[in-house]
């Protein structure tokens, strides 16, 4: 370890000549921050080697779903109740750059069990609530872009959201990286159901079901007494949080638009024509109908 007396050095450099001085200088700074940086990377080797331990200690857990969908309780919830690794992601392809997400795909593709955790939402609600946090992200740095207006955000939405979001989702994520094809099976009217392939095991519950409802499926699931679910909610934090409010309050969305999403082949599978039906009155125009 490098120790610098700065009263010792002030009186040995002052009796350098200047050019040595500056040498000096350059030499203890250099010095400095190989030593931080030395430390840095210890430390983070030291953690890199107790992560990839603790994924053979217990059955990792990996909360993975689209985004919108209440996963971030989940996992708060988790962090808590299980004495694994808990992860949270929206993607498992084996080229994703998060380090810890590689680590778990590499534990997997090596035959390490792997629990995976996955929620469905209705699906304006979700595409509405996916794209406010997409516009908070992209008009971050520009402030001007942000909508003020309902109206605004309304266009916006129309325009500029990827609609077939969460129709692709779970063929290109769950069926090309777990090898489990959801839309094969039937989805139980209790609102959640497990599958198994290989070495994953998976559970998908609506998010529209009671605390009580998840809390006891993944209790289930995981095979613990109990599990404890405490809410977190991102969304209110938000800087949007607002007119996110007003924008779900006023509804108005085309109707054709409403009946599409509420008819796609996502819908269809995990909901059935009363939820469809309340989810299409809460977002229609009135002036459609």
């Amino acid at each position: 370890m490098l120790v610098v007396s700065h009263a010792s050095l002030s009186l040995r450099l002052a009796s350098l000549p200047r050019t040595f001085r500056r040498r000096r200088l350059r030499r203890i700074a250099g010095n400095i921050v190989d030593e931080a940086l030395g430390g840095r990377l210890l430390r983070r080797m030291v953690f890199r080697s107790r992560f990839r331990r603790s994924l053979v200690s217990a059955d990792p857990i990996y909360v993975f779903t689209m985004p919108k969908v209440g996963s971030k309780t989940i996992q708060h919830s988790l962090g808590a109740a299980w004495p694994g690794t808990v992860f949270h992601g929206h993607a498992f392809d084996p080229d994703i750059r998060d380090w810890q997400v590689t680590a778990l795909r590499r534990h997997f593709d090596s035959g390490g069990r792997l629990n995976v955790i996955s929620l469905v939402r209705l699906p304006v609600s979700r595409n509405v609530s996916h794209f406010f946090q997409d516009l908070d992200d992209d008009d971050r740095a520009d402030m001007d872009r942000m909508p003020t207006t309902v109206q605004q955000a309304r266009e916006r939405f129309m325009q500029e959201y990827d609609h077939g979001f969460a129709e692709r989702f779970f063929d290109r994520h769950f069926k090309e990286n777990l090898g489990i094809d959801v839309y094969q099976h039937p989805f139980p009217e209790q609102g959640h159901a497990t599958f198994e392939s290989g070495n994953v095991r998976l559970i998908m519950l609506k998010s529209e079901l009671p605390d009580v409802g998840k809390s006891q499926a993944i209790a289930g699931f995981l095979g613990v007494d109990e599990f404890p679910i405490v809410n977190v909610n991102i969304g209110s934090q938000k800087r949007y949080s607002s007119l996110y409010s007003q924008f779900r309050k006023q509804g108005n969305l085309d109707r054709r638009y409403v009946t599409e999403i509420c008819n796609s082949r996502y819908a269809r599978h995990f909901y059935g024509d009363d939820e469809l039906a309340l989810e299409s009155s809460r977002w229609c125009s009135s002036s459609d109908a």
